[in-house]
């Protein structure tokens, strides 16, 4: 019983991380245009990440009803440590839902430090801009005295 149940939050986990990975996809490529506008995206995000918060909660509450010995084989199969013997059965579902929520988050985290150095190159632009246009006003100044 407790292995559907186990199933069922792997299941909802993967579908709330591809939303999270589709819409990191988006604010990746929001942010190499030039003047980033993320518009309402990192809210619609954050509700999933919210989302996905429950969910480990739920999932891990449900792992650590097992008995000992199980708990740490299904910790091993989702963390990749340890292999299914038998893919077709539930520790191939375990097995399986582990290499794809890792992966996924392995994307997510690579293109979330994709965001982050573009926009930190955009902010860098902006300062100079701003430092050139203070310089500009400063030499007019000069003109008038």
């Amino acid at each position: 019983m407790e292995e559907n149940k186990i199933i069922a939050c792997l299941k909802q986990k993967k579908i709330l991380l591809e939303r999270v990975y589709n819409i990191t996809k988006q604010l990746e490529a929001a942010s190499i245009q030039p003047d980033i506008d993320f518009g309402d995206l990192p809210q619609q995000r954050q509700v999933y990440i919210d989302r996905l918060k429950k969910c480990e909660r739920l999932l891990s509450a449900c792992i650590g009803d097992l008995p000992p010995e199980d708990m740490e084989h299904v910790k091993g199969l989702l963390s990749g440590s340890a292999h299914s013997d038998t893919p077709g059965g539930p520790d191939g579902e375990y097995s399986r839902y582990g290499t794809d929520i890792r992966s996924m988050l392995g994307g997510i985290v690579a293109m979330d430090n994709e965001i982050l150095r573009n926009t930190k190159k955009e902010r860098d632009r902006q300062h100079r801009r701003m430092k050139e246009a203070r310089k500009g006003k400063n030499a007019g100044a000069g003109l008038y005295k």
